[in-house]
């Protein structure tokens, strides 16, 4: 009895010391965030990604583009800087150096500044938000989303590849491309920009100096995400400016 009681006072003592991890990461989907999360080359990052994509998860949510799964909050973890992103999409969202393309710079949990998407497919938008650590401050500029299917009110397609007097401003995109043949089914939510501001202390919202609702920018805002992987914490995707976008979710 006194051995059994002395067994377990030492159980008492010893379990509050052990931490546990558990974690729902696929084996894929781990290699891909301690890729992320470390100094890696450019192939590397693109090869952990491959392979998480080359691994569906088990279930499958199918057709991620109206499925609930894809609702919530996601942060952004990882983009490439292709040169047909706008260039404060590129100053605000570049996860690979700008000069040097052949490493990446890892992920940190504690950057100084965090990149949001707040999804929420049921009244069709999404909120990208771009948050300093710590602060209360942000700037949200608000998409309407919808999916081939059931896509945003008075949609049309989008006609040009974006360039103003044959600049780059608001970023370059492809134009009449189908979404890619992968087992999810219906991968494609389409959004258009439509409002943005700058929110200070939750009490002082300042616009934001793009006009989404012109007649001059309005094709140039339209967009889509082609989902080519969605699991219950990761999702990766591509836009129609070519690049590629992964994002963890934040739990609730």
């Amino acid at each position: 009895m006194f051995a059994t009681s002395s067994l377990l006072l030492l159980l008492l003592l010893v379990l509050p010391l052990t931490t546990v991890t558990v974690t729902s990461l696929t084996i894929p989907e781990t290699t891909l965030m301690k890729t992320l999360t470390s100094k890696s080359s450019k192939n590397r990052v693109e090869s952990a990604i491959e392979e998480v994509v080359n691994s569906p998860p088990d279930p499958i949510y199918k057709d991620p583009a109206t499925n609930p799964k894809l609702n919530g909050l996601w942060e952004l973890i990882y983009q490439t800087a292709p040169t047909t992103s706008s260039p404060v999409q590129r100053f605000l969202t570049t996860s690979l150096k700008a000069n040097d393309l052949s490493e990446s710079i890892p992920y940190s949990p504690d950057s100084s500044v965090k990149i949001y998407q707040q999804v929420n497919m049921v009244e069709g938008k999404i909120d990208i938000i771009v948050k300093p650590k710590g602060s209360s401050s942000n700037l949200t500029v608000t998409a309407l989303s919808g999916s081939l299917s059931k896509p945003p009110p008075n949609w049309t397609e989008r006609e040009n590849d974006g360039k103003l007097l044959g600049l780059n401003i608001l970023g370059v995109s492809k134009t009449n491309t189908d979404p890619p043949n992968t087992p999810y089914g219906d991968v494609r939510v389409i959004f258009l920009f439509d409002t943005g501001s700058f929110n200070i202390n939750d009490q002082i919202k300042i616009p934001y100096p793009v006009p989404f609702r012109s007649r001059l920018f309005r094709d140039n805002v339209k967009g889509w995400l082609d989902h080519i992987y969605l699991s219950e914490d990761i999702r990766i995707c591509q836009g129609n400016k070519g690049t590629t976008f992964v994002l963890k979710r934040v739990p609730e």
